[in-house]
């Protein structure tokens, strides 16, 4: 993130966001239709005009888009990305836990043979997707925005466009903005730290994954089948309910924990 780039006001770079996500967007569209009528979830799909669009995006800034973005890898980022992929993991099946503990749900220890059969598809998705989102809100939403913004307000304003992005998806909630809200300051003290896309990508593969295809709770609203299987009772305020644990408090309460460890430790270094 080292290139020079060009002279443009606080107002133009927000200018150059929107347009990127309405364009985005736009583009996007019809290929979420066309998945959702044929009842496919496969949002991976998305990769391929998202990868173009952020490189070309970026180009009008960076001389070097890729590097701008972190794809360079060391051990360093190896050590990161095993490190940020487990506690994805980690901080969902704690909120499984609490889940449990307080008998909001309960978890059926009986693995799902026909899912563990066909999981490779949905690691493959649900890695991918986390890609197509960490290259549109860090990749380039961040690394655009610090041109021009302190590091505290590109932080806030790439939170709220993850956070705002997601109120189209089903049974969106209040709790589920924050939640997202904060969840992309994570995201976004990660990324600025290491400089690698590939940490952000793990964080956030490792948590829908454990979410979705470990869990079979829904992800942002969209239903899951886990390896295991944990059914949800009640309470949809404390956890999610629909929407998944991005939609309740306790959810809220431990990516909120997180975040504050993630700045206290970063604002040390």
């Amino acid at each position: 993130m080292s290139e020079e780039p060009k002279v443009l006001t606080q107002v133009e770079i927000l200018f150059d966001v929107i347009v990127f996500i309405v364009i985005w967007t736009l583009i996007s569209l019809p290929i979420l239709i066309l998945l959702q009528i044929i009842g496919m979830r496969y949002s991976s799909l998305l990769l391929p005009h998202t990868v173009i669009m952020v490189y070309l995006a970026l180009k009008r800034y960076k001389t070097d888009p890729f590097k701008a973005i972190g794809f360079e890898i060391s051990k360093a980022i190896i050590f990161q990305i095993i490190i940020y992929s487990i506690i994805g993991g980690f901080l969902l099946t704690v909120i499984v836990l609490i889940f449990i503990l307080l008998n909001f749900a309960s978890i059926h220890w009986v693995i799902n043979y026909t899912h563990l059969n066909i999981l490779v598809i949905p690691i493959i998705d649900t890695l991918l997707s986390a890609g197509v989102e960490e290259l549109i809100f860090r990749g380039y939403i961040v690394n655009v925005l610090s041109l021009k913004f302190s590091e505290r307000d590109t932080i806030l304003l790439s939170a709220f466009f993850f956070a705002f992005m997601h109120l189209a998806t089903p049974a969106f909630n209040l709790i589920a903005f924050f939640h997202l809200f904060i969840a992309g300051i994570a995201l976004a003290i990660i990324y600025l730290k290491t400089h690698s896309i590939y940490t952000v990508i793990a964080f956030h593969f490792s948590w829908n994954f454990f979410e979705g295809e470990i869990f079979g709770l829904p992800v942002s609203g969209h239903a899951s089948e886990g390896i295991l299987i944990v059914k949800v009772i009640n309470n949809a305020i404390l956890t999610g309910g629909a929407y998944g644990p991005e939609g309740g408090l306790i959810g809220l309460f431990i990516i909120g924990i997180f975040t504050i460890i993630l700045y206290v430790i970063y604002s040390k270094k």
